[in-house]
């Protein structure tokens, strides 16, 4: 999988390319591709701040069972 920031960055070059030959469906796909990009980096910091808050709670002993988070997020093999 990707990371966002690799398909923003694609999503930028197509779109340059688009303007720069004149093709609209380049252009509104490197557009599309960074809207992507950015979502996923903003699931990727929620998913790295849930995992900090299930750590801590069970360093501090609330949460006795890790066995209970989904197995995708220990994983960490979600996908979008």
């Amino acid at each position: 999988m990707a990371s966002g920031k690799s398909d923003e960055l694609k999503g930028r070059v197509k779109e340059a390319a688009g303007a720069m030959t004149g093709d609209k469906k380049l252009k509104r796909q490197g557009k599309a591709d960074q809207a992507v990009g950015k979502i996923k980096q903003k699931v990727e910091k929620v998913i790295d701040k849930v995992k900090d808050a299930l750590r801590v709670s069970t360093e501090s002993g609330t949460l006795q069972d890790s066995r209970s988070l989904p197995a995708a997020w220990e994983r960490n093999t979600i996908r979008i």
